[in-house]
């Protein structure tokens, strides 16, 4: 039997990240409803739960996260463009909430 690549690796933690967004999407639908209000509201949202902290900020057609992993010193950010329609708008950043604590998780 061969021990498995880096590729199987990848292939496996891009399937853990894509199980986690799916579940994270149907399951928090609700919370990210609201932290979505929130956020369109303000344009800046910070969450701390389960030991990770979550920084949002809107600018311009762009929601950026930054994820701070306090268990492990690591941190991951990205940026995505967001359109001008409120129902499209809203979609993106409950899309947004998911990503990022998806892959906080991984």
């Amino acid at each position: 039997m061969t021990e498995p690549s880096a590729e199987d690796d990848a292939f496996y933690e891009d399937n853990e990240l894509v199980s986690k967004y799916a579940d994270l999407l149907s399951s928090q639908k609700d919370r990210y409803l609201l932290q979505a209000s929130e956020l369109l509201k303000n344009g800046e949202l910070v969450i701390a739960k389960d030991g990770y902290k979550y920084k949002y900020l809107l600018s311009e057609n762009m929601i950026s996260f930054h994820v701070d992993r306090n268990h492990n010193a690591t941190s991951v950010s990205a940026k995505m463009p967001i359109p001008d329609d409120h129902s499209a708008r809203l979609e993106k950043v409950i899309s947004a909430f998911a990503q990022s604590e998806a892959v906080a998780k991984i």
